[in-house]
């Protein structure tokens, strides 16, 4: 049952209109299965330890509450999450060095390969960067972009940037029980804004994704969720070879009025979380990463009376 599955493959036609006179890194197309990269000051890819980032890791249809007296539960039928690479295409550019734009559509059917309806997820993003290197990669004073490395303390950057990203999807929804074909379709939106800073040693980031579902639920409610996830990010560079990080992170999906007055009391994504990581860099090619994940807040498990589910991760990586 062995299978290779592809989880990332596009191609990129930079300055495909340079010939008709359009400035160099103004206009880029790029068509696949790709990672929009909605928010780089907080990304999915770029992780060290175990855990997603909640913005865009969770689903609408992670989302199940229940009726503790009748052993009953109702489920979203939407399975849309942000962090999935989508096969699209995407329009992008750079303006006057500092100014990033991105416009694009996906299929809207998270990481399948084929597409599962006619509809397509437009989305946009905007990203500004105030000192350090550019996003063309030239440094304030120069003359000629140089990518060659500093001496020592590469990574150092000195800027602060900012970000916001826009996405607006529907998709059809299938849950348990009669639905009608006018409740059979979720329009949805997600908008994000972030701010980075980085100086020296120290890597600070923090942003809010919040959004909206208009029918996730079909036939079982004619609630909305309503969604939001704060979260802030701190890294700092000991040595080059070790880096503290901590993580701090909140989720809120609205749980729908009619089924809460229907007894569906129990169950929740509400959580506040923080993560505490140390990593090492044994070689070039060898990385060992300490994470702990607590909970200051986890409905879920507090309306079904189980445990919070601190956890301490470890894990090792080597490339070849």
């Amino acid at each position: 049952d062995g299978h290779i599955e592809t989880k990332q493959g596009f191609l990129k036609f930079q300055n495909p209109l340079q010939w008709a006179g359009v400035p160099r890194r103004w206009l880029n197309l790029w068509w696949g299965q790709m990672d929009q990269t909605y928010l780089t000051s907080y990304r999915n890819l770029d992780r060290v330890g175990i855990n997603h980032p909640l913005w865009g890791n969770k689903k609408p249809n992670d989302f199940t509450v229940r009726n503790l007296a009748a052993g009953t539960t109702r489920t979203s039928g939407n399975n849309f999450r942000l962090q999935n690479m989508q096969p699209g295409i995407e329009l992008n550019g750079i303006l006057g060095s500092r100014l990033f734009w991105a416009s694009g559509v996906t299929t809207g059917g998270g990481e399948a390969r084929f597409d599962i309806d006619n509809h397509k997820d437009p989305y946009y993003m905007l990203r500004y960067k105030f000192g350090g290197r550019a996003y063309d990669g030239s440094l304030p004073g120069e003359k000629d972009i140089s990518l060659a490395p500093r001496p020592s303390k590469g990574w150092v950057d000195n800027a602060l940037q900012i970000e916001h990203f826009g996405y607006f999807g529907k998709q059809r929804i299938t849950t348990s029980g009669a639905s009608s074909a006018s409740r059979s379709t979720d329009k949805f939106n997600r908008f994000g804004a972030a701010l980075r800073w980085t100086w020296e040693d120290l890597d600070l980031a923090g942003g809010l994704v919040w959004g909206q579902h208009e029918d996730p639920w079909g036939s079982l409610s004619e609630g909305r969720i309503r969604y939001s996830a704060p979260f802030a990010r701190l890294d700092y560079m000991i040595y080059p070879w070790w880096m503290a990080q901590l993580r701090f992170e909140d989720l809120h999906m609205s749980s729908p009025k009619d089924l809460r007055l229907s007894g569906f009391s129990a169950g929740s994504l509400d959580q506040t979380r923080f993560m505490p990581a140390l990593v090492f860099l044994i070689r070039a090619n060898l990385r060992f990463v300490m994470e702990g994940e607590v909970y200051a807040r986890h409905k879920d498990s507090e309306s079904r009376n189980l445990s919070t589910p601190h956890a301490f991760w470890t894990r090792f990586d080597f490339a070849f």
